[in-house]
């Protein structure tokens, strides 16, 4: 009767956080669908704007795991907040979050001004892709801050069962992108053909209107934390500017080391082979695809785990955790087959020379390996443990996955054994192996929650 009520328990989670995650995954298709729109609109400029775009790309992520860092934080700590019905916490550390993101958006708008050539060197030593990447640069990150603080609303909003607000806001920004795109890539419509540069003045456009957007609903219209513009002023406590810290730090660290953990991945894979940059570009859209539900999965059960902790049951929320495992695992099976349907109707939309083509479809065999453990590592190494606090071992364990395990071991492949590209592309990624068996550890240990709140 027990396992039978426990089961009952377990199935109605499953259910809240399907319902939670549904939105969420909405959000991704679009997001991925209209990135994917967009990726092909440049695809047909040829292979140096692809290229370009997918170096500023990977510069971009960092800024988004850097601006991301407190914002994480806070989710954990607004998730726990809601659980325990104190609104005034979520109040104060929204305002907060808006505060560090917005810091982190005008140093990264700053460096991006100054100097963007020296930021593509970074990424390439190819002198033709500086030029176009710069240029490419300078005008993106003017959405810096547009994205930084509708991201801090959605992402915290959502703790609070309003996930679908995020879902809408991603549809309609998306949507103005794509449309902004056709017109000023291609200069239709009367308007002049601006190629890559028009790309990013069309994401700076839909940027500040989902802002705008997002500002709108949330001091007039959400009923859930009726927060007003004053709320915006109340800066946290010390207690809970220093929870933020303690675990938005290691959070902030730990994920630019992931995006880190890119750059260097494109540094050593760039200076490889010629077509190999291009060819990631087109991989990594079929990574997306294959990847978005066990991120909206990842999201929403964080969200449920933190909101149960925050409620006081703590039973509930290992159970949680050891349910994900298997889910983890399916998503894993599913996301690997996946990249096997998308990438070869993937691949032939772009007009790129038959060399990047046939890497990319090298690549994509890799891919359905390394995004299994992508995946695991996402809900079971990622969500759960952090979700539960252990921000600071996650993010060692990220550190020493990373740069002890996977980086030597690709530089190894690249320059002294110089195996083919597909192969490279799986041994730069064993660190995905090592957090995901991390995770698994911890979770089947029961040891990976802390009460914040």
């Amino acid at each position: 009767m027990e396992k039978q009520g426990s089961s009952k328990r377990l199935i109605s989670y499953l259910k809240g956080v399907m319902v939670l995650a549904f939105p969420i995954v909405l959000q991704r298709i679009v997001e991925i669908l209209v990135n994917l729109i967009d990726n092909l609109m440049v695809g047909q400029l040829g292979d140096i704007p692809v290229s370009a775009c997918s170096l500023v790309g990977s510069f971009n992520l960092l800024f988004s795991c850097a601006s991301g860092g407190i914002v994480s934080a806070g989710v954990i700590i607004a998730a726990q907040a809601w659980g325990a019905g104190n609104k005034d916490l979520i109040k104060r550390t929204i305002s907060g979050c808006l505060l560090a993101s917005a810091v982190v958006s005008f140093a990264f708008f700053a460096v991006s001004q100054i100097c963007p050539q020296l930021i593509i060197r970074v990424y390439t030593d190819k002198d033709y892709l500086i030029g176009p990447g710069s240029s490419y640069l300078r005008i993106l990150s003017y959405s810096f801050l547009p994205y930084a603080l509708t991201s801090t609303y959605t992402n915290i909003l959502r703790t609070t069962g309003s996930a679908k607000f995020g879902f809408i806001i991603e549809t309609v920004n998306s949507i103005i992108n794509a449309a902004l795109n056709y017109v000023l890539i291609f200069g239709n419509f009367g308007f002049r053909a601006m190629g890559l540069e028009g790309a990013g003045i069309a994401t700076v456009i839909s940027r500040y209107i989902g802002l705008m957007i997002t500002v709108i609903y949330v001091y007039f219209f959400d009923r859930k934390l009726e927060m007003s513009f004053s709320d915006v002023f109340r800066q946290p406590d010390r207690p809970l500017w220093k929870s933020l810290i303690v675990h938005g730090m290691p959070i902030m660290l730990s994920d630019s080391l992931m995006m880190l953990n890119s750059t260097v991945q494109t540094m050593i894979t760039g200076r490889v082979s010629d077509t190999y940059i291009a060819a990631n570009s087109i991989v990594h859209m079929t990574w997306q695809i294959a990847a978005f539900a066990s991120m909206g999965l990842a999201t929403a059960a964080s969200i449920s785990i933190g909101n149960s902790i925050g409620e006081g049951d703590l039973e509930q929320a290992y159970d949680e955790g050891d349910m994900l495992v298997t889910f983890a695992v399916i998503q894993g099976f599913i996301a690997a087959a996946l990249i096997q349907v998308v990438a070869p109707v993937l691949i032939p939309l772009y007009k790129v020379s038959d060399a990047v083509a046939l890497t990319a479809r090298q690549m994509a065999y890799s891919a359905s390996f390394v995004v299994f453990w992508m995946t695991m590592q996402q809900i079971v190494g990622k969500g759960v443990p952090r979700a539960g606090g252990m921000t600071r071992q996650y993010m060692f364990v990220e550190l020493l996955s990373t740069f002890g395990f996977g980086l030597p071991l690709g530089y190894v492949a690249a320059f002294i054994f110089r195996w083919p590209e597909y192969l490279i592309y799986i041994i730069i990624r064993t660190d995905y192996i090592l957090k995901a068996l991390w995770g698994l550890y911890h979770i089947k240990k029961r040891d990976w929650i802390t009460k914040i709140v």
